[in-house]
């Protein structure tokens, strides 16, 4: 029977710990920081990186065991590389302070292969970070994301595109730069945004 389950850490809590959203953006059998990464770049920060260069070889033909290995210590190999340094700058380190939850969803300290997963990180200077930010874990990445600025914008444009079920067009800017004036004048919840866009002209 159903039975009530109390949390006894916040290691899992908000959208982003949970295992759906985990399970997504991994690989079938390995996490992929940069999948998940990219992902939270595009969908709640609304940002579009680069395309990458092209013949960049995947991660697999390495030679390292990925099912199992230092996910990190591969991706540096790509980190590393002029060309792929800047966009993977962008990303990666939102994907690295997940890197507790394996492929789909479950935590873990430590790799297949015995290695502790380590889930510090920075981002450089950016439009969204001018100074840069250090974190770590999944509550470090949470308020990186959260207090950013383009987050609040990237949601409420998220949230009115989906409450008119369209993309915005036209005079549609003035009325998002409203609905997000009128949130940030209170609490910053999802329920209170969802209210305003609903009492909205």
């Amino acid at each position: 029977a159903m039975q009530r389950v109390e949390y006894k850490s916040d290691a899992r809590a908000g959208f982003i710990g949970l295992a759906g959203f985990l399970a997504l953006s991994s690989m079938d059998r390995r996490t992929s920081p940069t999948s998940r990464g990219k992902w939270v770049l595009l969908n709640i920060l609304c940002t579009q990186p680069p395309d990458p260069p092209a013949n960049i070889p995947k991660l697999d033909a390495t030679g390292k065991d990925l099912d199992t290995g230092n996910i990190r210590e591969a991706l540096n190999l790509h980190r590393v590389r002029a060309d792929c340094k800047q966009c993977h700058a962008l990303f990666d380190p939102f994907g690295l302070a997940l890197e507790k939850f394996d492929a789909v969803g479950h935590y873990r300290e430590t790799y297949g292969d015995g290695s502790a997963i380590d889930t510090s990180t920075e981002l450089g200077t950016s439009t969204a970070y001018p100074d840069g930010i250090k974190f770590d874990g999944i509550d470090g990445a949470a308020n990186a994301v959260t207090g950013s600025d383009q987050f609040k914008a990237c949601i409420t444009s998220k949230l009115y595109m989906y409450g008119l079920g369209r993309v915005p067009s036209g005079d549609d800017a003035g009325w998002t730069q409203q609905l997000l004036h009128n949130w940030e004048g209170g609490d910053l919840t999802v329920r209170r945004l969802i209210q305003q866009l609903v009492l909205s002209a």
